[in-house]
């Protein structure tokens, strides 16, 4: 790429043939793809180096790495060049951009290219934005597996870490982005949104603007105080407590994606936000809140067997099934998040912008299409209201049959199993009431939405933390020393 734009800076009229185009476009496609599928091999090489260092060299054999990298990139390349050279080029001919690259030449076809778009968003965007987050997990994994290692080894492996994760950064969000943004392309006249906010008093704004500043603060700190003290403290090695520093880092990132915006936008009298920020809060939104909800059921799991097969519980819920479980729970708010992307960015929107919540969310922006939207309403019932309803009633009664469980223990094993379902009952009944009472309905607003959005987005995600501490005291005791540690280091 680099010599042929340099190339071009010294010359007026920048030309490339057609065969020259599509050969830049394949040798593109193709070793971006071979970087991607290394990227995620050199996440593989480094589980397996430290998880299994024994059998890493029968493992990681260089026929399989070389040979499925190659394989993977070429598939990727030539299913891209398959449907481009056999597109009507008949118009103009002015790519406005320094290379050729699939979307501007999709621009050019003579044909409507929408399916063709959104299948281009699945073969790179989603595929990018799938192993970003697959490749996050793992390092999470990662990490959280040297708490064993003694400080000069975690030091020595966080410096290692950190250099792939930022690689890994540097490449894929641009990709993302890239490939994101013909999703993102206006087909309608609306490039932002108007929110009204939370109220409409100035004095009201001011306070609320001090108490959401406070409860983001005491939500960051407490999870993020939960992920240190959970992946720095090999006591707390329980499959447990693996599960709940994903959820404190769920939490943490779901409240980041909206909390701030809102309470920026407290300061200012006009409150909007574009199309492009509106569509990523709500895919963001939606991803961690649907892996959320799905963690949760996972953790109801590891409740079940840790009472019901004490004797059989580290077997069954091993390193492995827990990393499975991880990464279901992550690729089912992936796939919930991207349904309701995909419903919501074709819609026209051609008329007013202005929406009566601090958020985007799915019912406010249906209400502003300038289509009829009963069926996609349905879908969004289908997707987010009956889910959560079937996964509630299925979660109450798991941890019923646990506490049914419970008379054949002793009465101190009772009152401890009993203390942590109650905090695990907690955390499902503040999460799932106010997502059934959202969405377990007919599309519509309603004028308490905005305080129940306020309770699942903002409390809930500072209230979960202080559940899991206060209840447990192997919990409180590690995390007051971790805070210790690394909030007062004096």
């Amino acid at each position: 790429m680099n010599p042929k734009m340099l190339a071009d800076t010294l010359t007026v009229r920048k030309i490339i043939s057609p065969r020259g185009c599509i050969t830049q476009v394949f040798t593109e496609l193709l070793f971006g793809a071979v970087e991607i599928i290394l990227l995620t091999e050199m996440a593989y090489d480094h589980n397996v180096a430290i998880g299994k260092p024994l059998h890493y060299t029968a493992i990681m054999s260089q026929q399989l790495s070389y040979g499925s990298g190659l394989a993977g990139a070429l598939v990727h390349a030539r299913i891209q060049i398959f449907f481009t050279v056999r597109l009507p080029f008949r118009g103009p001919s002015v790519i406005v951009h320094f290379m050729c690259d699939l979307y501007p030449l999709l621009k050019l076809i003579c044909m409507h290219t929408l399916t063709l778009g959104l299948f281009v968003d699945a073969n790179s965007g989603f595929i990018c934005l799938l192993n970003l987050l697959f490749l996050m997990v793992s390092y999470v994994v990662i990490l959280y597996s040297q708490k064993n290692y003694s400080l000069e080894g975690r030091h020595k492996a966080l410096s290692t870490r950190a250099s792939h994760i930022t690689v890994v950064i540097l490449f894929f969000v641009p990709c993302i982005l890239v490939h994101t943004e013909r999703s993102m392309e206006q087909r309608n006249n609306v490039t932002e949104f108007i929110l009204l906010g939370l109220t409409e008093s100035l004095q009201g704004q001011k306070i609320l603007f001090v108490v959401f500043l406070f409860i983001y603060i005491v939500t960051m700190v407490g999870n993020l105080l939960i992920i240190v003290t959970v992946m720095v403290s090999p006591s707390l090695n329980a499959p447990m407590y693996f599960f709940l520093g994903h959820l404190s880092f769920m939490d943490a990132v779901y409240s980041t994606t909206l909390t701030p915006n809102m309470i920026i936008d407290l300061l200012y009298e006009k409150k909007t936000i574009s199309f492009h920020g509106c569509m990523s809060q709500l895919f963001i939104g939606h991803l961690f809140g649907g892996a959320e909800i799905l963690l949760l059921v996972v953790m109801a799991y590891d409740r079940y067997v840790a009472i019901c097969k004490p004797l059989h519980y580290l077997t069954i819920m091993n390193q492995r099934v827990c990393i499975v479980l991880l990464l279901l729970a992550w690729v089912g708010g992936f796939l919930h998040a991207i349904v309701q992307l995909l419903l919501v960015y074709n819609l026209p929107f051609c008329g007013p912008n202005v929406i009566d919540h601090f958020i985007c969310d799915m019912y406010p922006l249906l209400k502003l299409a300038c289509t009829n939207t009963y069926v996609i309403g349905l879908i969004v019932v289908a997707n987010d209201g009956s889910i959560c309803l079937v996964i509630f009633v299925l979660l109450l009664f798991s941890y019923g049959i646990i506490l049914h469980s419970l008379k054949t223990l002793s009465q101190e094993g009772r009152r401890k199993a009993l203390s942590t379902c109650c905090y695990h009952i907690t955390v499902v009944v503040l999460f799932f009431v106010p997502c059934i009472f959202m969405y377990v309905r007919p599309p519509s607003t309603l004028p308490i939405d905005k305080s129940l959005t306020v309770f699942y987005t903002v409390i809930t995600p500072m209230l979960n933390p202080l559940i899991y501490t206060l209840r447990n005291e192997e919990m409180k005791n590690v995390s007051y020393i971790a805070f210790k540690k690394f909030y007062l280091p004096g």
